[in-house]
């Protein structure tokens, strides 16, 4: 569930935060200047395809980016032409006390936004010494290509934004969690060029879109109705991964337009499911790399919708 003051429906409650007081229009305004000059270090092309980064955030700093009433998000929304949301109070990331943070819109708005986010709390942060570390969660499917080979890749990304990035220990990850926090440490200009740099890898990746950066965590109960009726079950065995191979033809089926299938695919069998990008395919065969994760029952239904999209995609290929 999401923040009542970032949900245009609810009036939002008003934010005790007495930080200083700044205009979030003047300050995207020079973010933007800066984006475009490449003054803040990140001279990426303009790009109009939709974005999105998911950061975890502490309660105080949440109040600073909201202000009261709700006045500083609606007026940074607004004048950097993103969306912003934040999550409920007590709905942490798992494992975490950390509220989650999404920004999204095209990748120049959105590093515009936080720039202006992480320059509000470095001033209200009353510090110039220690930084606090900004932490950005991925999903677990696109970590590999941050990474490269030997780690080529990220050793790329700290040399080129001077920020030290460090991925969380795959094997850290709480049963049923698909994903994997970033820490970027880092002055303001360092960390924004290290997330933007980031952002641009991923660009065109399917495996990174808005289903794969969920914003509250409700877990499984299987046969919770069972329960309900004072039977014992023994508890559901834990989450399993199953590999496919689709037809490099048809994984644009399972895929849809901005990958809105592969969203809603998702969210019907409570399963995660990736697809390999372009080119990256089975060893020793054509075909792309579909995986499904998630409790077993979910997994096979997730596959069972997968086969069938299939197959009827075939049959009126035929007509």
């Amino acid at each position: 569930m999401l923040d009542p003051a970032l949900d245009p429906k609810v009036s939002p409650p008003e934010d005790n935060d007495k930080g200083k007081t700044v205009s979030p229009t003047a300050l995207t305004n020079t973010a933007a200047a800066e984006v475009a000059s490449g003054t803040n270090g990140f001279t990426g092309t303009v790009s109009t395809k939709k974005m999105a980064v998911k950061l975890l955030i502490k309660n105080t700093a949440a109040g600073s980016v909201i202000g009261k009433g709700g006045t500083n998000v609606s007026e940074l929304q607004r004048s950097s032409n993103t969306r912003i949301q934040l999550s409920q109070t007590t709905d942490h990331f798992p494992g975490t006390t950390e509220r989650m943070l999404l920004v999204s819109g095209t990748l120049n708005d959105v590093v515009a936004a936080l720039q202006v986010i992480f320059s509000k709390l470095d001033q209200e942060r009353q510090s110039s010494s220690k930084q606090d570390p900004v932490r950005m969660v991925l999903p677990s499917s696109v970590c590999g290509g941050i990474i490269g080979k030997a780690g080529a890749n990220i050793k790329a990304l700290v040399a080129d934004s001077g920020a030290n990035i460090r991925l969380s220990p795959n094997g850290q990850r709480l049963a049923g969690i698909y994903e994997r926090v970033v820490t970027i440490t880092g002055q303001v200009h360092e960390t924004v060029r290290a997330i933007a740099l980031i952002l641009s890898r991923l660009e065109g990746n399917p495996n990174y879109n808005l289903a794969a950066l969920p914003m509250s965590y409700k877990p499984l109960r299987p046969g919770a109705d069972v329960a309900r009726r004072g039977l014992r079950r023994a508890p559901p065995a834990g989450p399993v991964e199953k590999v496919l191979g689709v037809a490099d033809e048809h994984a644009g089926i399972v895929i849809g337009k901005g990958g809105g299938t592969l969203a809603e695919l998702q969210r019907a069998t409570a399963s995660r499911v990736t697809v390999s990008a372009r080119g990256e395919f089975l060893p020793g065969t054509s075909q792309r790399i579909v995986k499904i994760s998630g409790y077993a029952h979910s997994v096979a239904a997730a596959e069972k919708l997968i086969e069938s999209k299939i197959l009827a995609a075939a049959a009126a290929d035929k007509q």
